[in-house]
């Protein structure tokens, strides 16, 4: 009992110290999400978004190589929530393209997704997203890297002072 104890007063701390943003979807702001790992031409897709502005009117498009296509507009909720359908325009290309989501009050957010029967990805596709660095550069990885780290250093460390206590 008194390990736990210990190990409950160590990590503690630990997990206080972490960040709500590391905690909840990873998100310091406003987002949009596609709810497929790829769309296709004249087919219907959903787009989901959050800390979007309250009770706004947002206008979504979708753009690739240069060309944007208007797909919409959809009021958020009291919330800043949307949830709704596009039809991506059938005259797209396939490869990558942005999904980007803009209320009256100018809030934006947007996403990055694949247009296309699903090509293969080993060469790349023309018009792709703009490289996000490494994923040890985002603050929520590294957040968690440290969190688990140091309570791996203070599992050992308490396992350790326990096996002198006994022996």
């Amino acid at each position: 009992m008194r390990l736990v104890l210990q190990l409950t007063a160590a990590l503690l701390p630990a997990y206080l110290l972490v960040p709500a943003s590391a905690l909840a979807h990873g998100s310091e702001g406003p987002y949009i999400d596609v709810l497929s790992s790829h769309v296709r031409q004249g087919q219907p897709f959903v787009v989901v978004g959050d800390d979007l502005e309250p009770d706004a009117l947002a206008v979504v498009e979708i753009s690739s190589f240069g060309e944007v296509y208007p797909l919409g507009t959809v009021t958020t909720d009291a919330q800043g929530h949307l949830d709704t359908f596009f039809t991506v325009p059938s005259e797209m290309r396939d490869g990558y393209a942005e999904v980007r989501a803009t209320t009256t009050g100018g809030v934006t957010a947007s996403i990055w997704i694949l247009v296309g029967e699903g090509p293969d990805l080993s060469e790349g596709l023309p018009g792709g997203p703009p490289e996000s660095g490494a994923p040890w550069a985002d603050p929520s990885v590294l957040t968690l890297a440290v969190f688990l780290i140091g309570a791996t250093v203070a599992l050992v460390w308490l396992l350790l002072t326990r096996r002198r206590e006994l022996g």
